[in-house]
Formats: structure tokens, C-alpha cells, sequence
């Protein structure tokens, strides 16, 4: 009875290893626990499976992941001012020749369906080749502007890496939940460029307000003034009007007075 008391504990213990968590925020992948293969594609949401002895979960983050090139990296400020290949803001080329420190993060997402996929190309590793990835498609992106489109066109900037992101991530079983662009950082010589244009720019802004506001005075005066001269010529007309009005009154009153004259001198002479 001994042995058989002992054979069921034996069982108890080994069923209840049976059983593995996947975390609330997690994806799980069924793995042969010694040679931590996998062994189906199936996906396990969060809870509680039973799996069976010698196999455990590897899992993968439901959340979002992040990844950034900044000055904020730790290890950027130990290898010191300007960006190594795998720290730091992306230093890019632009068509033009010049050279940029670009900061930029992004937000990705694993695509629950293909995390069998995922785990076949990159292992572990993932989100550490994710990154060398973006870094190489940002640089190769950056080639196509001028230095002078990451001011002057920056959103159109933002919308190519983004879209360029998306597609590196889709290719490679992710997908692109957000993407900033953070800073951007230029030599002292193409700021002061910038500074030039933009100074050429505002003064070309200036000279066209002028030249809005000008013909905005033009236009007013020369309506003043065509009001004055219909002002003045409708003064002219009602006098020369009135001026009518009274030498017909005047006429009327002298042909009245004749008429009483000679009514007068008739009744005087019937008198006499």
C-alpha cells in the first residue's frame, strides 16, 4: 500500500507539472523544456494550460514594444559625442552631402499569428535585429532628402520613415504602432543656411503683406476719392437744379406783377 500511496503522489506531482501560467500580457509557444524547441504553432493566450511533463511556454509580449535612437541612451554617453552604429541618434547622409544626428523612437507590436514565425527567423533575438534593421531603412530613407527637406518638409520626412518602418516590421511578422520623430541635430555650418532661408523667407513674407497692404490703400483711396468726385458732382447738379427752380420762380413772379400792372392801369382808365 506504501508503494501505491506513493506511486499516486508521484502522479499528483507530476500532473500539477503538467500545468503552466501564460501571463495576463503575454503569448505563449509550447517548448520542449530540454532541448527548448518548439514543438507546435499553436498560440496560448493568457492563463492557466496543461501542457504536459518536460514541456514549458515560451512567451511573448502582448504590449507594445519600444525602441529608440536618442542621446538618452546610457551607452551613447559612454562611447562619447557623436553616434556609434548600434547607439545613439541615427546618423544619416542626406542627398546633398551633409551629415545629420537624427533622434527617433517607434512602437511596435507582434502579430499574434505568425509568432511561430517570428520565433523560426530570429529566435530570442527579435527586437535586437528589429532595431539594427530600422536603423539601416532610416539611413537608407534619409539618402533621399536634402538636408534642408528636415526642416522645411519635415512632416513629409516623418510620413516616408514611417511608412518604411511599417514595411521593414510587416516583412518581418510586427506591425507599426507609432512612430516620432524626436530631434534633429546639424552641423554649425548648415544651421547657419537654414537660418539664411529662413530669414530669406520671412522677408519674401514681408514684401508680399507689403505689397497686399499697399494695394489694399491704393484701392481705398482711389474709392475715396471717386466717392468725393460723384459727392461733388451731385452737388454741382442739385445746385445748378436749384439755380433752374429759382429763375423760373423769378420769371413767374415778374409775369404775375406785369399782369397786375396791367389789370391795374385797365381799371384805373375804365375809372376815368
Amino acid at each position: 500500500s506504501s508503494d501505491v500511496c506513493s506511486s499516486d503522489l508521484i502522479g499528483v506531482f507530476l500532473f500539477g507539472f503538467s500545468f503552466r501560467i501564460v501571463e495576463y500580457n503575454e503569448y505563449g509557444l509550447k517548448e520542449a523544456q530540454i532541448s527548448e524547441a518548439i514543438v507546435s504553432k499553436e498560440v496560448y493566450n493568457s492563463g492557466r494550460h496543461w501542457l504536459g511533463i518536460g514541456y514549458v511556454f515560451k512567451t511573448f509580449p502582448k504590449t507594445l514594444k519600444f525602441i529608440e535612437f536618442s542621446s538618452n541612451d546610457p551607452k551613447y554617453h559612454i562611447i562619447g559625442s557623436m553616434s556609434s552604429l548600434d547607439h545613439g541618434p541615427v546618423t544619416v547622409r542626406t542627398v546633398d552631402g551633409q551629415i545629420i544626428d537624427v533622434e527617433i523612437s517607434f512602437q511596435y507590436k507582434l502579430d499574434k499569428t505568425h509568432l511561430y514565425d517570428l520565433f523560426v527567423a530570429f529566435g530570442d533575438n527579435y527586437h535586437k535585429r528589429f532595431a539594427m534593421a530600422a536603423r539601416a531603412e532610416l539611413r537608407n530613407v534619409a539618402a533621399d532628402f536634402n538636408s534642408t527637406d528636415f526642416f522645411s518638409s519635415r512632416i513629409e520626412v516623418e510620413n516616408a520613415m514611417s511608412e518604411t518602418l511599417a514595411t521593414m516590421l510587416e516583412s518581418r511578422f510586427a506591425t507599426l504602432a507609432a512612430f516620432q520623430l524626436r530631434h534633429i541635430t546639424i552641423p554649425t555650418s548648415l544651421a547657419s543656411i537654414i537660418v539664411a532661408i529662413e530669414q530669406q523667407n520671412l522677408e519674401i513674407a514681408m514684401k508680399e503683406e507689403q505689397i497686399i497692404t499697399t494695394g489694399i490703400v491704393s484701392n481705398t483711396t482711389i474709392l475715396l476719392q471717386s466717392a468725393i468726385a460723384d459727392k461733388d458732382q451731385a452737388i454741382t447738379e442739385a445746385t445748378q437744379l436749384m439755380d433752374n427752380e429759382l429763375l423760373i420762380i423769378n420769371f413767374d413772379k415778374q409775369e404775375v406783377e406785369m399782369r397786375t400792372n396791367i389789370d391795374t392801369g385797365a381799371i384805373r382808365a375804365e375809372g376815368q
